[in-house]
């Protein structure tokens, strides 16, 4: 497109530019607009907030931002209405080709593309007729960057700095990374009213997740002008030092040394609590951070990308799956440790109980042991179904423990 600074990471013979469009090397408000021709539908639906957030940051206030991308809701009516033989193509258009830079991750209608861009601080979001590739139908929307932004700008830099200091490129770890995206600009509300006090509590509440991202919203501050550099030694120092220590790393298997008591939802809040009081401790106190995490610093880091319940529960569920594989190897020893592992993420996993319950029966445990762990399985079973079973089958072995035994490992499939 003459007139233009045409960027792309496949077709190096028309491109002025060879660069990742979803971190571009443009100071903030100095492009005046950007044309993205059938390109958004190339990243993750996840990765979309990050590509929005970056074209939100480099344009220019009243900058405009002109998008086309096929449309979900005309295109599957096409293709219902066709004939067998003539859908592969539509196929293509909705999906890409195995080709580089022609596969497509996400899709969308023009009311879930115009949430996404008013969710970044896009404003007058209108749609168009779509000039390109009309063979098929697609949507050409337009909008424009207000004047007034300050939060949106402020969360479009913020984006940026988390996804490169975290390393943020897996959706497993980025879906999960947006709870804390969301409650970070809740606590921030506008950046312009921000003061040490209140940055000290966004501060705190972000460390737990991972000491990185406090530091990014530190030097986001430092970049839009919120405050001098100068004026933030003390907490540039303390979160340094979280990082150096891997603060959420030993948090981590914190998590997985404490007793919880409640359903682990809930447990996992008051957990942040806590790590949350003892930053601010940390923050108004420095000198005496030893002595605030003292217990802390004891323990070992074990890796994690940010101490979130999502991840914590999916790691749960793999060492699971290890238990599972080893009981049904015959590992008694390894599947037993791999259960308890797997309880001391997540204590509610109804499956490890019951599975543990069984592998009392093989291992000759008590019959207390064992019905210990056929009653935890009732308790944290998951709907009435399961409950029913676990009961059925805890009852069954009351009665006669040594008649019939389950001695087989039991997975999410044999509850189907």
């Amino acid at each position: 497109m003459p007139g233009y600074v045409n960027i792309d990471t496949s077709e190096r013979s028309v491109a002025d530019a060879f660069k990742d469009v979803a971190d571009l090397p443009y100071k903030p408000n100095s492009v005046g607009a950007i044309e993205a021709a059938q390109l958004i539908e190339h990243f993750d639906a996840i990765h979309c907030r990050y590509l929005l957030a970056e074209w939100f940051r480099i344009l220019a206030v009243g900058g405009t931002l002109m998008l086309e991308t096929p449309d979900l809701a005309k295109t599957f009516k096409k293709f219902v209405s066709k004939k067998t033989k003539d859908k592969e193509a539509t196929l293509q258009w909705l999906y890409g080709i195995d080709s580089p830079g022609l596969q497509h991750k996400s899709g969308f209608t023009f009311d879930l593309i115009e949430r996404l861009l008013s969710e970044t601080g896009f404003v007058d979001i209108k749609r168009k007729k779509a000039t390109t590739h009309t063979y098929e139908p697609g949507m050409r929307v337009e909008c424009r960057k207000p004047e007034r932004c300050d939060e949106a700008q402020f969360m479009s830099g913020l984006r940026k700095r988390c996804r490169q200091s975290l390393g943020l490129s897996d959706s497993y770890v980025m879906i999960p990374f947006e709870a804390w995206i969301r409650r970070i600009r809740e606590e921030v509300g506008a950046p312009t009213a921000l003061n040490p006090e209140r940055l000290r509590k966004v501060l705190s509440a972000s460390a737990p997740c991972n000491p990185r991202v406090s530091l990014c919203i530190l030097e986001e501050c430092v970049s839009q002008g919120l405050f001098k550099r100068s004026e933030l030694e003390r907490e540039f120092e303390v979160l340094d030092h979280l990082v150096s220590v891997q603060f959420h790393q030993r948090a981590f298997s914190m998590w997985a040394k404490s007793r919880k008591e409640r359903r682990v939802d809930e447990e996992f809040r008051r957990f942040l609590g806590r790590l949350e009081q003892m930053v601010v401790e940390t923050l108004e106190r420095p000198g005496r951070r030893n002595e605030i995490m003292g217990y802390l610093m004891t323990l070992d880091p074990r890796p994690i990308e940010m101490l979130d319940i999502c991840l914590i529960t999916q790691m749960s569920k793999r060492l699971l799956s290890v238990g599972i594989k080893r009981f049904h190897e015959g590992r008694i020893d390894d599947a037993e440790s791999a259960f308890h592992d797997s309880l001391d993420l997540n204590p509610d996993n109804s499956l490890a109980h019951w599975n543990l319950a069984r592998l009392g029966i093989v291992s000759a445990q008590t019959d207390a042991q064992i019905l210990t762990e056929y009653s935890l399985a009732a308790e944290k079973a998951p709907n009435g179904d399961i409950l029913s079973s676990v009961k059925d089958e805890a009852d069954r072995f009351r009665k006669n423990p040594r008649e019939n035994p389950n001695t087989t490992p039991i997975c999410e499939t044999d509850l189907v």
